[in-house]
């Protein structure tokens, strides 16, 4: 009797530490479940304190790895999800021990949103429950919106055809939000029609009716909303319609090489009285602009100005209110020298006036020249053109100072063959450029 009782003991202490031992193996395997965290807050579209996230948003919570929302998701109502009163709803995460610690992300209408506490401070949101709700607001993007039409905001088309406003979002955005336009001149208003792309991410605003030209007018849109629902803001484009009329057309400009200060004349078509005369340099980026004076619509002057630096330039006329694109650009030279003046001289030393030139005979070019502005490189070349016009000689000297007056001399030996030659003087700014710095000067003179 006693040997049964020490078996039944023995049997209930092995069933005893089997149980002992598998339940302990057990919680090692499932991590201890954690109080589910609360949370609230407000939602903004563009930045905290803007404007509040539509009604109906859809706000999800997921934790650091997740592929599937935490818990039950909230609809934005007066832009909250959840509220701070003791009676409001809260979104509840729940977790265990094993994500304690793991960022938890907020998602709006599937996009993820930037984190912020009560006070409007950016914070990193951690899982961590406590038992008390936690107040995090989100930040959503707002629709970006870029004006691709027109090209110049100071001559806009004014008919109602082509007259178009285009935008581009980089969300998209809701067609049928109730959308209106309006164009505005101060004392009249036109309304504007208003029309989106297939995939919303473009919209059109176009007049119902042509504009005035050469007004200045104030378009303003609202009611745009993003896919979501959120208002999207779009501040007001001023902007100055193109007068009637055509264009100002450039032609031709006197002289084309002109120091500083110098005076042209410009002509073309179209020129009206106020047009000024714009002057772009080599990389198309306005170097100076002057008031022209107009003699008639096809002829009109202009000094330039003093302190333009010496380059290649290319010029255009604009009419008073007039930004449209123009064509028929002309090519400018700033010189940094005074126009080369050319002596012929009898022999290779002389200093008479060749007068009387024979096949055989020597005589050299004698050619003033100072560079009034720094062209580092700046030379001088004298050639001399046969009959024919076929180059048969050429001297060079650079680079010159600017600001030292160069005697440059050259002397020739001409050939066997009488008839009209050719001394030709060029001032360039560089031997690889060959662009000019002063106007070319030609002397023709007869050899018997």
């Amino acid at each position: 009797m006693r040997i049964r009782r020490l078996m039944a003991v023995a049997a209930a202490l092995f069933l005893l530490a089997s149980i002992t031992i598998g339940s302990t193996a057990a919680f090692a395997v499932e991590p201890i479940p954690s109080m589910p965290a609360a949370y609230y807050g407000q939602v903004f579209v563009g930045s905290h304190g803007g404007q509040p996230a539509a009604d109906g948003a859809t706000v999800e919570v997921y934790l650091e790895g997740d592929t599937a929302p935490r818990g039950t998701s909230m609809q934005v109502e007066d832009g909250w999800y959840g509220g701070p009163g003791g009676f409001d709803p809260k979104y509840q995460v729940d977790g265990t021990s094993s994500d304690i610690g793991k960022e938890v992300i907020f998602k709006v209408n599937g996009v993820e949103a930037e984190t912020f506490n009560a006070s409007g401070a950016p914070v990193a949101v951690t899982f961590d429950p406590t038992g008390e709700p936690v107040q995090v607001d989100l930040v959503i993007p707002a629709a970006r919106l870029t004006l691709v039409r027109p090209e110049n905001l100071n001559a806009a088309p004014y008919t109602a055809a082509d007259a178009v406003f285009e935008w581009q979002s980089d969300l998209a955005l809701d067609p049928d939000a109730a959308v209106t336009a309006t164009f505005s001149d101060g004392t009249n208003s036109v309304d504007g029609a208003v029309y989106f792309s297939a995939d919303a991410m473009n919209f059109t605003v176009q007049p119902k009716v042509d504009l005035l030209p050469g007004t200045a007018y104030t378009l303003t849109v609202s009611g745009l909303k993003d896919a979501a629902g959120n208002p999207v803001n779009l501040e007001p484009v001023e902007f100055t319609t193109a007068p009637a009329g055509p264009a100002a057309q450039v032609s031709g400009v006197e002289p084309a090489v002109v120091l500083p200060g110098g005076t042209i004349t410009v002509s073309g078509q179209n020129f009206r009285a106020g047009a000024k005369l714009v002057i772009f340099d080599a990389q198309n980026q306005v170097a100076r602009e002057c008031t022209a004076s107009v003699a008639d619509e096809n002829t009109l002057t202009c000094v330039v100005p003093a302190d333009l630096a010496a380059g290649l330039y290319t010029i255009n006329v604009y009419n008073v209110g007039d930004e449209r694109p123009v064509s028929g650009a002309v090519a400018l030279t700033v010189a940094a020298a005074e126009v080369p003046k050319l002596d012929l001289l009898k022999g290779s030393a002389g200093s008479q006036p060749a007068t009387d030139l024979k096949t055989g005979d020597v005589f050299r070019v004698q050619v003033p020249v100072t560079v009034a502005r720094d062209v580092p490189n700046a030379l001088i070349v004298v050639r001399l053109d046969d009959p024919d016009g076929k180059p048969l000689l050429a001297f060079m000297e650079g680079p010159l100072d600017a600001g030292r007056a160069v005697n440059f001399g050259a002397g020739f030996t001409l050939p066997e063959k009488p008839g009209t030659y050719a001394a030709r003087a060029y001032v360039w700014d560089g031997w690889d450029t060959m662009n000019p710095v002063a106007a070319a000067q030609e002397i023709s003179f007869a050899v018997r």
